[in-house]
């Protein structure tokens, strides 16, 4: 399981932490479309 994806050629530490706050929220999004589909059924 792939958890995040940052390129070592970022410039720096404030575009990493951006990727990572992105793939949080990514995460976060589909975990509450997981809940609530399976809510639903």
């Amino acid at each position: 399981m792939l958890f995040y994806q940052i390129p070592s050629t970022l410039p720096d530490d404030a575009s990493k932490v951006e990727a990572v706050m992105y793939w949080v929220h990514q995460f976060i999004t589909n975990q509450k479309a997981r809940y609530h589909s399976q809510k639903r059924i």
